[in-house]
């Protein structure tokens, strides 16, 4: 069983004003938590409705059906502009990186070779430390091209940021412009639109060899990251304290800071560079901590950041109440791929195990990120969700639903987790990754989507344990690595004895500390 959580983020108001500004102490008096502080203090959740109440639930999925861009719009716009045209509105990376450098680089960027050896990655990092000590620090500019699926795309880039850290850039500066299936046309009304293969409009193809495309208004950088795609916008310093420039004598744009850039190919580096350095040469914890805490604090799930468009998750509530987002990769892997904690152990145990997550004189609201055949309740019913159930209700047969609700199947054995379950069917990336980085708890699967979330959660992470993914580690395929690089990730193998955080509770210090108030 895991042990529980700590304190309830309300109660914890009057007791951390007694406490040194950014800790919140978990209820054993083990580890501390760190809170980064906000530029304000408006809270997402104080905005956020609860997916048991009927309103809230039909908001939720008039909020994702909003999103949704016509198929066919984008594969005229494909007929008619050609591939070299799908991404014209995006800025194109030597641009970017003119613009960026033009804004805040002292001097013109270095292009530098990636580093391939041993020898190599020492020669350059003892170079990246001279100059640390003597001048402007070093940075990173990457603008990342892969043609990817949209977590495994992210995942890579991050391990380009990984690497970087590793070898003694003080940060990095990394674009994440529409590439492959994420489009951007120069002239239409959708904005950056992401397209992936959805069993959602094929009910009847379970082997999911005939999945058709679904597409969404999305861009990554600002959906997620809170990141302006302009260069002087901004932008996130991985790596660098709050994910921002350092204080010291100004370089052009008031920012002191010596730009480098690896030599790319449309912003790809070769197959495998990148991974054989971090399997090499490991990624120290300092530099793992620096990337996380760079990356939560700019981007600030928990906020509600002017540039950033906002989603509602069904996270509402009385204050005892915490949210678990689990996430059950099926889709196009299929529905029994076991990449999902729910299929990996026995459903009875997971309902155990979930009481075990709340701890004493709270709650636990569970929802479930998933892919099903088809757009309705009566959909979901069919495709044999382990560990749920979906007794007939009116308007099963409604479509498209991409909110629903069912129940724990067997219940759960405790009164601290509610029986009643959101479940987030075939949603918009947009919405599924903001809610889940905004999650109390995150179960993820063997994907990189979940994963790409967990980097923004402050609260608990559970990840599958590896060991149910029996495949050698391969450069192309990440799903079942680096999921031991941050503090607050946990192996579901790992139970008790291990520090829990509440993604909530780690803002309440920071917020008091800045004058900032709890309704």
């Amino acid at each position: 069983m895991p042990r529980a959580l700590p304190w309830s983020a309300l109660a914890l108001v009057a007791w951390s004003r007694a406490r040194p500004s950014g800790v919140v102490a978990p209820e054993d008096g083990s580890s501390e938590c760190e809170a980064d502080a906000p530029e304000d203090a408006v809270l997402a959740r104080f905005a956020d409705c609860l997916f048991t109440d009927a309103d809230c639930l039909s908001h939720l999925n008039a909020s994702s059906g909003a999103d949704l861009v016509r198929t066919g719009d984008v594969m005229a716009a494909f007929e008619k502009v050609g591939r070299d045209g799908l991404h014209a509105g995006s800025i194109k990376a030597p641009e970017w990186v003119e613009r960026f450098a033009s804004h805040r680089c002292v001097g013109a960027v270095e292009v530098l070779p990636f580093p391939e050896s041993a020898t190599a990655a020492d020669s350059l990092r003892t170079r990246l430390r001279e100059l640390s000590a003597t001048g402007p620090q070093p940075l990173l500019v990457h603008v990342d091209g892969i043609n990817d699926g949209l977590g495994a795309r992210f995942k890579k880039a991050i391990e380009v940021v990984a690497a970087a850290l590793q070898m003694g850039f003080f940060a990095v500066a990394l674009a994440l412009p529409p590439a492959g299936s994420a489009v951007h046309l120069a002239e239409w009304e959708h904005g950056a639109v992401w397209c992936h293969e959805s069993p959602a409009g094929a009910p009847g193809d379970p082997g999911g060899q005939l999945y058709p495309l679904i597409c969404w208004r999305f861009e990554l950088q600002a959906d997620l990251l809170g990141q302006s795609p302009r260069p002087e916008g901004r932008v996130l310093l991985w790596g660098a304290p709050g994910g921002r420039a350092p204080p010291g004598p100004a370089g052009a744009g008031g920012s002191p800071l010596r730009c480098f850039q690896f030599k790319a190919k449309g912003g790809q580096l070769p197959e495998g560079l990148v991974w054989n350095f971090v399997a090499r040469e490991g990624v120290s914890k300092a530099a793992r901590q620096r990337l996380f805490e760079s990356a939560r604090a700019f981007s600030a799930p928990l906020r509600q950041l002017a540039g950033r468009r906002e989603a509602r998750c069904g996270f509402g509530g009385p204050d005892d109440l915490l949210h678990a987002a689990v996430h059950v990769r099926r889709g196009d892997v299929g529905d029994s791929s076991m990449y999902a904690v729910t299929q990996q152990i026995n459903k009875g145990s997971f309902a155990r195990w979930l009481c075990g997550l709340p701890g004493r004189g709270r709650r636990l609201a569970v929802h479930v990120y998933t892919e099903a055949r088809g757009l309705s309740r009566e959909a979901l019913r069919q495709s044999n969700l382990s560990g749920f159930a979906f007794p007939p209700a009116a308007g099963d047969a409604d479509a498209p639903r991409f909110h629903a609700t069912g129940r724990l199947e067997p219940p759960a054995p405790c009164d601290s987790v509610l029986q009643e379950v959101h479940f987030v069917v075939n949603n918009n990336p947009r919405e599924a990754l903001l809610c889940m980085a905004r999650a109390d708890v995150l179960v993820t699967s063997f994907s990189s989507l979940g994963w790409a979330a967990a980097v923004f959660n402050g609260g608990t992470v559970y990840h599958p344990n590896p060991k149910h993914y029996q495949r050698e580690p391969t450069h192309w395929d990440l799903r079942e690595q680096y999921l031991d690089w941050a503090d607050n990730w946990f192996l579901m193998a790992d139970g008790a004895g291990a520090l829990r955080c509440t993604a909530f509770a780690l803002l309440l210090p920071a917020l008091l500390a800045v004058g900032g108030h709890v309704p």
